[in-house]
Protein backbone atom coordinates (compact mmCIF):
# COMPACT_ATOMS: atom_id res chain seq x y z
CA UNK A 1 0.00 0.00 0.00
CA UNK A 2 1.22 3.41 -0.70
CA UNK A 3 0.70 6.67 0.91
CA UNK A 4 1.43 9.68 -0.29
CA UNK A 5 0.37 13.22 1.09
CA UNK A 6 1.61 16.39 -1.63
CA UNK A 7 3.66 19.09 0.60
CA UNK A 8 1.55 21.94 -0.64
CA UNK A 9 -1.45 19.96 1.13
CA UNK A 10 0.31 19.28 4.44
CA UNK A 11 -1.13 23.07 5.94
CA UNK A 12 -4.53 21.45 4.74
CA UNK A 13 -4.58 18.29 6.22
CA UNK A 14 -3.89 20.39 9.74
CA UNK A 15 -5.79 22.37 9.44
CA UNK A 16 -8.94 19.77 8.20
CA UNK A 17 -7.98 18.06 11.36
CA UNK A 18 -8.37 20.90 13.52
CA UNK A 19 -11.76 21.83 12.23
CA UNK A 20 -12.70 18.05 12.94
CA UNK A 21 -11.79 18.40 16.28
CA UNK A 22 -12.70 21.72 17.31
CA UNK A 23 -16.18 22.14 14.65
CA UNK A 24 -18.63 19.59 16.04
CA UNK A 25 -18.39 20.67 20.19
CA UNK A 26 -18.77 24.12 19.37
CA UNK A 27 -21.62 22.89 16.90
CA UNK A 28 -23.02 21.10 20.17
CA UNK A 29 -22.46 23.48 22.18
CA UNK A 30 -24.49 26.33 20.23
CA UNK A 31 -28.30 27.13 21.50
CA UNK A 32 -29.59 24.35 23.04
CA UNK A 33 -32.86 24.52 23.51
CA UNK A 34 -33.36 27.32 21.33
CA UNK A 35 -35.88 27.81 18.26
CA UNK A 36 -33.06 27.61 15.73
CA UNK A 37 -34.32 27.71 11.67
CA UNK A 38 -34.07 24.01 10.74
CA UNK A 39 -31.20 25.23 7.99
CA UNK A 40 -29.02 25.32 11.62
CA UNK A 41 -29.90 21.73 12.51
CA UNK A 42 -27.40 19.22 11.82
CA UNK A 43 -28.20 16.65 8.99
CA UNK A 44 -27.29 13.23 7.36
CA UNK A 45 -27.81 12.53 3.80
CA UNK A 46 -26.89 9.43 1.66
CA UNK A 47 -25.48 10.40 -2.10
CA UNK A 48 -24.62 9.16 -5.17
CA UNK A 49 -23.02 10.30 -8.54
CA UNK A 50 -20.78 9.66 -11.38
CA UNK A 51 -16.49 10.34 -11.45
CA UNK A 52 -16.45 11.05 -15.36
CA UNK A 53 -13.40 11.02 -15.20
CA UNK A 54 -13.04 7.60 -13.36
CA UNK A 55 -15.92 6.04 -15.42
CA UNK A 56 -17.23 5.36 -12.16
CA UNK A 57 -20.41 5.31 -10.15
CA UNK A 58 -20.27 6.38 -6.75
CA UNK A 59 -22.67 5.97 -3.60
CA UNK A 60 -21.79 7.44 0.12
CA UNK A 61 -23.39 9.62 2.83
CA UNK A 62 -22.52 12.64 4.85
CA UNK A 63 -23.27 14.93 7.83
CA UNK A 64 -23.75 18.53 7.56
CA UNK A 65 -22.95 20.22 10.86
CA UNK A 66 -23.66 24.14 10.74
CA UNK A 67 -21.04 26.66 12.24
CA UNK A 68 -23.34 29.70 11.81
CA UNK A 69 -25.95 30.25 9.20
CA UNK A 70 -23.36 30.78 6.28
CA UNK A 71 -20.85 27.85 6.84
CA UNK A 72 -21.07 24.18 7.35
CA UNK A 73 -18.91 21.38 8.38
CA UNK A 74 -19.79 18.55 5.77
CA UNK A 75 -17.98 15.37 5.91
CA UNK A 76 -18.59 12.53 3.72
CA UNK A 77 -17.34 9.45 2.18
CA UNK A 78 -18.37 7.88 -1.08
CA UNK A 79 -17.73 4.01 -2.32
CA UNK A 80 -16.32 4.07 -5.99
CA UNK A 81 -17.70 1.31 -8.31
CA UNK A 82 -14.93 0.75 -11.35
CA UNK A 83 -13.96 -2.24 -12.32
CA UNK A 84 -14.54 -5.02 -9.58
CA UNK A 85 -12.34 -3.21 -7.59
CA UNK A 86 -12.17 -1.42 -4.41
CA UNK A 87 -12.20 2.18 -4.27
CA UNK A 88 -13.09 4.72 -1.92
CA UNK A 89 -12.54 8.99 -1.08
CA UNK A 90 -13.42 10.60 2.08
CA UNK A 91 -14.12 14.76 1.94
CA UNK A 92 -13.41 16.88 4.99
CA UNK A 93 -15.24 19.84 3.42
CA UNK A 94 -16.49 22.96 4.49
CA UNK A 95 -19.48 23.96 2.50
CA UNK A 96 -20.08 28.13 2.48
CA UNK A 97 -23.72 29.34 1.75
CA UNK A 98 -24.30 32.35 -0.33
CA UNK A 99 -26.05 35.46 1.31
CA UNK A 100 -29.79 36.24 0.68
CA UNK A 101 -31.43 32.65 0.52
CA UNK A 102 -29.38 31.71 -2.39
CA UNK A 103 -29.99 28.40 -3.15
CA UNK A 104 -26.03 28.05 -4.48
CA UNK A 105 -23.40 27.38 -1.88
CA UNK A 106 -19.33 26.65 -2.56
CA UNK A 107 -17.03 24.21 -1.56
CA UNK A 108 -13.81 23.45 -0.61
CA UNK A 109 -12.15 21.16 1.54
CA UNK A 110 -9.28 17.65 1.80
CA UNK A 111 -10.40 15.27 -0.51
CA UNK A 112 -8.32 11.49 0.73
CA UNK A 113 -8.84 8.80 -2.40
CA UNK A 114 -8.08 5.25 -2.40
CA UNK A 115 -7.75 3.04 -5.80
CA UNK A 116 -6.82 -0.13 -6.39
CA UNK A 117 -4.89 -1.39 -9.71
CA UNK A 118 -5.50 -4.47 -11.20
CA UNK A 119 -2.50 -5.97 -13.63
CA UNK A 120 -2.29 -9.68 -14.60
CA UNK A 121 -0.30 -11.33 -11.94
CA UNK A 122 -1.72 -8.30 -8.40
CA UNK A 123 -3.72 -5.66 -7.57
CA UNK A 124 -1.74 -2.70 -5.73
CA UNK A 125 -3.88 0.47 -4.15
CA UNK A 126 -3.05 3.76 -3.76
CA UNK A 127 -4.17 6.30 -1.49
CA UNK A 128 -4.07 10.21 -2.17
CA UNK A 129 -4.94 13.44 -0.58
CA UNK A 130 -6.29 16.19 -2.46
CA UNK A 131 -8.29 19.79 -2.81
CA UNK A 132 -11.40 19.53 -3.54
CA UNK A 133 -13.73 22.36 -4.45
CA UNK A 134 -17.33 21.96 -5.34
CA UNK A 135 -20.32 23.89 -6.41
CA UNK A 136 -24.12 22.82 -4.78
CA UNK A 137 -27.56 23.50 -5.98
CA UNK A 138 -30.02 23.04 -2.59
CA UNK A 139 -32.97 24.85 -1.09
CA UNK A 140 -31.61 27.00 1.76
CA UNK A 141 -34.16 25.51 4.19
CA UNK A 142 -35.48 21.73 4.25
CA UNK A 143 -38.26 20.84 2.12
CA UNK A 144 -41.53 18.77 3.42
CA UNK A 145 -40.16 19.87 6.75
CA UNK A 146 -36.70 17.71 7.18
CA UNK A 147 -35.64 17.05 4.20
CA UNK A 148 -33.08 18.80 1.58
CA UNK A 149 -32.51 17.43 -2.11
CA UNK A 150 -29.06 18.36 -3.70
CA UNK A 151 -27.05 18.42 -6.54
CA UNK A 152 -23.56 19.33 -6.87
CA UNK A 153 -20.46 19.41 -9.50
CA UNK A 154 -16.98 18.68 -7.40
CA UNK A 155 -13.26 19.24 -8.94
CA UNK A 156 -11.17 17.57 -7.21
CA UNK A 157 -7.07 17.89 -7.60
CA UNK A 158 -5.87 14.42 -6.59
CA UNK A 159 -3.02 12.67 -8.56
CA UNK A 160 -2.51 13.81 -11.78
CA UNK A 161 -5.85 12.86 -13.50
CA UNK A 162 -7.80 15.54 -11.57
CA UNK A 163 -11.39 13.96 -11.67
CA UNK A 164 -14.60 15.39 -12.12
CA UNK A 165 -17.71 14.11 -10.21
CA UNK A 166 -21.09 15.02 -10.48
CA UNK A 167 -23.79 14.29 -7.44
CA UNK A 168 -26.97 14.12 -6.44
CA UNK A 169 -28.69 13.78 -2.99
CA UNK A 170 -30.74 14.60 -0.03
CA UNK A 171 -30.14 15.12 3.87
CA UNK A 172 -32.40 14.55 6.18
CA UNK A 173 -32.97 17.01 9.77
CA UNK A 174 -34.71 15.32 12.25
CA UNK A 175 -33.72 18.09 14.45
CA UNK A 176 -35.97 20.07 11.66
Amino acid sequence: MHYRIQPYLRPMVLMCLFVVGVVPPLTAQRGRGSAAPSSMHPSIGVRGGRYFTFDAWTLGGQLELPVSRELVFAPSADWLYMNGTRNWQVNIDALLRTPNASPLSIGVGLAILRREFVSVDDITSQIDAGLNVFLRLSPVEPTLGIVRPFIETRFTRVTRQNPIQLTVGVTFSPGG
